[in-house]
């Protein structure tokens, strides 16, 4: 048992070792993350369902779903119930490591608790009636799970909705220097007409 415990860290750090390692790469595009966000549960409303490129020091990419569901009320003529809400982002970070330092495996805030899920770090802490969980997938990929007026079981449904297969798949090689100007993508699944190319310069 414990030379398994042992096997197991030292791959974790090896594993830590060679994510530091890895050179900075052009981060996937919204079209591709978007498809790792949770589908709506049934009896869930779609809220917002967008994409886009993000330029500060390195290209990096962010996608976000929102959710809300109605609860009925108990009884007839009862005031409604406060509605659920759930928040997800996935950020790709490219590797960058300056891009990383809210991930999970950083110092947790105050109040916070560092854990695990499914193997990968975990980070949350609640506020107001709100579960926050922040996981980061091979140094690169940060999630960040925001749940409002749910239990702590409904949101680990939440965190098990997320496509780690799909996000594990996305190659980790790509162009290491970014082109200028560089490409900025903006994808809004909710409202087609705000989606849009553009290009912009890095100021170094």
């Amino acid at each position: 048992m414990r030379l398994s415990c042992l096997v197991l860290l030292l791959h974790g750090l090896f594993c830590a070792a060679r994510a530091a390692d890895h050179p900075a790469i052009l981060p996937a595009a919204p079209a591709e993350l978007l498809p790792c966000l949770p589908s709506p549960p049934e009896g869930w409303k779609l809220i917002t369902s967008r994409g886009e490129n993000l330029l500060s020091g390195w290209l990096a990419t962010e996608v976000v779903r929102e959710y809300e569901f109605q609860p009925p009320a108990k009884d007839p003529g009862a005031p409604p119930l406060p509605p659920k809400k759930t928040f997800v982002r996935i950020s790709d970070t490219g590797y960058w490591q300056e891009g990383k330092g809210t991930s999970a495996n950083a110092k947790p805030p105050k109040g916070a608790k560092k854990g695990g899920f499914q193997g990968y770090p975990m980070v949350q802490s609640q506020h107001e009636g709100k579960m926050r969980s922040m996981i980061t997938v091979k140094d690169r990929f940060i999630i960040v799970v925001e749940t409002e007026n749910q239990t702590p079981r409904e949101t680990e449904e939440w965190l098990k909705f997320i496509n780690y297969d799909l996000l594990k798949r996305l190659p980790d090689d790509g162009p290491t220097v970014l082109p200028q100007p560089v490409k900025m993508i903006v994808v809004d699944e909710i409202n087609p007409a705000q989606s849009r190319t553009y290009s912009s310069y890095l100021n170094r």
